[in-house]
Parts: structure tokens; C-alpha cells; sequence
């Protein structure tokens, strides 16, 4: 791992999904920075994913991995959630609007 990359965080809970029109892949989820703060966020574009270190790595930042999401209904609400968002292709990171999460 380089250390001209900067820590953004751990992927509480994240996906991988390709960009559906150029070759980059991206990571949505659940985040918590090193601040503490949790956000739903998209990465800019992946640039290396190190499963022997548990890892995601960006042009930028890299973020540790916590649990894959594999339900596909799950993953459409958070693709949906930046569906209407213009997205960069190379951004550090775009967090997703604010959502109020409710227990059932």
C-alpha cells in the first residue's frame, strides 16, 4: 500500500458495481471516516482492491473492508440513491444525500 494515499475510512458495508458506460469500478456503502462520522458514499474509481490486506484503493484514498453486500435489492437503493447526482468519473469520494434509516 502506498503511502502517498490517504486513510478515508472503513467500509462498514460496501458493494462493488462497474461503471455502466466507461471501465472503471467503484465501491457504494456504508463508511465511517477516521473522524468517526458515518456516510453513505461512492469511491472515485478503483484503482487496485487488495484482499490479502482487506483493502480498497483509489488514485487517492484507500479504505479498509468490513462486510460485502450481496443482496441485489440492497444494491439498487444505493445505486439509486446517486442515480440523480451528476458524478464526477474521478472524485475522491461523493457522499450521498442524507436518509433516515428505520428498524423493522
Amino acid at each position: 500500500m502506498s503511502t502517498l494515499k490517504e486513510y478515508a475510512g472503513i467500509f462498514m458495508y460496501y458493494f462493488i458495481a462497474q461503471d455502466p458506460i466507461f471501465p472503471f469500478q467503484y465501491a457504494y456503502g456504508i463508511r465511517e471516516n477516521k473522524f468517526g462520522l458515518v456516510n453513505i458514499v461512492r469511491t472515485g474509481p478503483i484503482h487496485d482492491i487488495q484482499v490479502e490486506h482487506n483493502v480498497i484503493i483509489t488514485y487517492d484514498l484507500f479504505y479498509k473492508l468490513g462486510e460485502l453486500i450481496t443482496d441485489q435489492e440492497e444494491r439498487v437503493i444505493y445505486l439509486t440513491m446517486f442515480a440523480n447526482l451528476t458524478l464526477p468519473i474521478f472524485d475522491n469520494e461523493l457522499i450521498g444525500p442524507p436518509v433516515t434509516l428505520t428498524l423493522q
